[in-house]
């Protein structure tokens, strides 16, 4: 390698997937029976288009608020069936909203419109926390349920207030 020029990242695969199976006989020349299914192998990252990382996922808010996402989801699994269309689709709603704003507002270039979406991404998580104190005094989640799920929701609160001050 000359000096000065910089080495292309490499990504790592393990190749149980046959979909990884071209890019490795591209990169590296090979048959196709000459394959080992359980073989690790590296390539070079612009041959490992699936794998791309968006510049939102490296944001630990986002990180967090597609966490809650998940958790919501699981959560409204075992609300009644008479709440479908009402409160499991507004908590469903507001939960899906946060790490979407935060994604959109991130891909923003204004700072104003990137604040704009952090503010939206905010109030639909105030929206999600008055949801989901409505389903533990219908008695849809227990207590323990309703703290953790109010301790992340507080978690993304403090995360997203300062990343909006950030971009003041």
């Amino acid at each position: 390698m000359r000096p000065g020029k910089p080495r292309r990242p490499t990504m790592f695969f393990l190749l149980t997937e046959p979909i990884f199976w071209p890019l490795y006989r591209k990169n590296r020349q090979c048959k196709k029976e000459t394959i080992n299914p359980g073989l690790l192998i590296s390539l070079p990252c612009s041959y490992s288009n699936t794998m791309h990382e968006r510049m939102h996922e490296k944001l630990i808010v986002w990180q967090e608020a597609y966490k809650l996402c998940l958790w919501i989801y699981f959560l409204s699994r075992h609300f009644p069936n008479d709440e479908r269309f009402a409160l499991t689709s507004q908590i469903r709603d507001a939960a899906v909203s946060v790490p979407t704003n935060i994604a959109e507002g991130n891909a923003r270039k204004s700072f104003k419109e990137k604040r704009r979406f952090f503010e939206i991404a905010a109030a639909s998580l105030e929206e999600l926390h008055v949801e989901i104190l409505l389903a533990r005094d219908l008695e849809y989640i227990n207590e323990s349920e309703f703290k953790k799920t109010d301790e992340k929701i507080n978690r993304i609160s403090y995360l997203l207030m300062k990343l909006r001050e950030s971009f003041k």
